[in-house]
């Protein structure tokens, strides 16, 4: 799964060496993730907008570090929960010290997101969390314009019910909310009965 060399400029992807017009790049990918997305990061030259359910993942983080080191502008949303915020977790404010805006969305519905748009051109969506883990997730990686100012609205949207890291020191991040699903489920037997 080879990601697409750097983004061209809308200028240069409007005619091609053959004169004509190119058209955007979209690619469905089901496995090496990891590596797709530390490659995707790598490419980075002057934004990273991240939207992201849950982000424990090492690699990721130490080239957000680095990136947000150089000078690019990153922001991040993520979940408002103890898988992203506890003792043993990534040190999120190392990444602001270094002048990225990490925000947390507790809101009463869960982020359930997994996004991150690159330089306001390239789209990575899909279902896979930033957390090491190896399930059978996908991506889809997208240049094309329309898709990707739709994702940046809704990065926006998010980034307006977010709350700053900053803002939430001394809150205690409630537990994850995918706790819930294996959380006994008790019926009433007549309810049950009516149910079916």
């Amino acid at each position: 799964n080879s990601l697409p060399s750097p983004p061209q400029s809308n200028q240069q992807r409007k005619i091609n060496s053959s004169g004509h017009k190119s058209r955007p790049m979209q690619k469905a990918i089901f496995q090496n993730h990891q590596k797709v997305v530390a490659t995707l990061l790598y490419q980075s030259q002057q934004t990273i907008d991240i939207a992201m359910c849950w982000f424990t993942h090492p690699l990721f983080f130490s080239i957000l570090l680095k990136k947000a080191g150089k000078g690019l502008t990153i922001r991040l949303i993520v979940q408002f929960d103890q898988a992203n915020f506890n003792p043993k977790g990534l040190p999120f404010k190392e990444l602001i010290n270094l002048g990225a805006e990490v925000y947390a969305f507790r809101q009463n519905k869960l982020l359930h997101h997994k996004f991150v748009v690159i330089d306001d051109r390239r789209l990575l969506t899909g279902s896979y969390n930033w957390t090491g883990t190896d399930n059978a997730d996908n991506l889809l990686f997208s240049d094309a314009p329309d898709l990707v100012r739709a994702y940046q609205n809704e990065f926006q949207r998010l980034w307006q019910n977010g709350e700053s890291l900053k803002s939430l020191i001394g809150i205690k991040p409630p537990a994850p909310s995918f706790l819930k699903l294996f959380e006994p489920i008790a019926f009433d037997v007549l309810d049950l009965r009516h149910a079916i």
